[in-house]
């Protein structure tokens, strides 16, 4: 949905992503993204609204009948979409690394995170055992996990939610990469805990230059860690800009009721007032997997659909500086 930049390091251009055939199903469609070096891009939207999918799909793990039907996936100046298994196999971790959400799914339960992580190193580079501990303990440290000299030989059921995920991390960093996916990098972490993960990542980003795919339901997240906002649903973007114009001034009526179904955020030095404010929920549940509804998506849930909007899919509308939507009543007060 939004238009490549010459310099970009990581660019999708037009992905459909479903099942293939005679009567292929589609389940993301038409989805356009540049991810910029330095910058952070999230991906935000409900449950089944694609996300997870169009990141794995950018590292080619989409799981089987699943497959890329169209687009390209540009790193550079290689085309992933046509990359053989070894040179698949070069540029997961080396050029893009991704950092799942469930980290004590993603670990070895049986192997210690030392041992995990030294694996992830080796795939790499070729060091000695001396080298390579001097490595993993080097990466530990970058990703602030506490008493790493202690830590090495643990278990990932010894570790806090917290310290798997800062291990986790510093496996995705193991092979240096330019582009790191982070797939609800916080979730089942507290407050305090998200908020440190996400410095973290922050400051390894603007040390190393990483573009970042952030990849998020929570929006006070995205407000206060991403430069740009591309939002999903079923299996499309419908808005996309800058985090500033989208969260302050959201075009789309599902972008307004994303918004709208949210607690609004309280700075820490603000006192709690004790007033109440009462959330609007978003009525109905996102379409199954490759059955939207013909003419635009969001039509059965919104609450300012018109014939029009199932009459065919909406065009899409530039609102300005690079922020477009995908309605038809766009410019029309909500």
């Amino acid at each position: 949905m939004t238009a490549g930049i010459s310099d970009s390091i990581l660019e999708a251009t037009d992905i459909r992503i479903g099942i293939g055939g005679a009567l292929p199903l589609q389940i993301v469609r038409g989805v356009s993204f540049s991810l910029m070096p330095g910058k952070t891009l999230a991906l935000v939207g409900e449950s089944g609204s694609g996300k997870s999918l169009m990141a794995l799909a950018l590292l080619r793990l989409l799981p089987p009948p699943l497959s890329i039907l169209h687009g390209t996936i540009r790193f550079g100046d290689i085309d992933v979409t046509r990359l053989g298994t070894a040179a698949l196999r070069q540029l997961r971790g080396a050029g893009i690394a991704m950092v799942f959400q469930e980290p004590l799914s993603a670990l070895n339960p049986v192997m210690s995170i030392g041992r995990q992580l030294a694996e992830a190193v080796r795939v790499h580079q070729r060091l000695s055992r001396n080298a390579l501990r001097r490595r993993v303990l080097e990466l530990l440290d970058l990703v602030r996990l506490p008493n790493a000299v202690r830590q090495i030989d643990n278990f990932p059921h010894r570790l806090s939610g917290g310290m798997r995920q800062r291990v986790l991390i510093a496996m995705a960093l193991a092979g240096r990469p330019r582009v790191l996916i982070a797939d609800e990098p916080t979730t089942a972490l507290d407050a305090t805990v998200q908020m440190e993960i996400l410095d973290m990542l922050a400051e390894l980003q603007r040390e190393f230059g990483l573009a970042v795919l952030l990849i998020s339901h929570d929006l006070g997240l995205v407000a206060d860690y991403a430069d740009g906002v591309a939002v999903m649903y079923a299996g499309s973007i419908i808005e996309a800009g800058t985090a500033a114009h989208v969260l302050s001034r959201p075009a789309h009526p599902y972008t307004r009721g994303l918004l709208g179904a949210r607690p609004p955020l309280r700075p820490a030095s603000m006192p709690d007032t004790g007033k109440r404010v009462r959330l609007v929920e978003i009525p109905g549940t996102v379409p199954e997997p490759g059955h939207a509804p013909f003419g635009c998506a969001f039509a059965p849930r919104c609450p300012h659909t018109i014939e029009s909007c199932r009459e065919a899919p909406p065009p899409q509308a530039l609102i300005g500086d690079g922020h477009v939507a995908s309605c038809i009543r766009v410019g029309e007060k909500a």
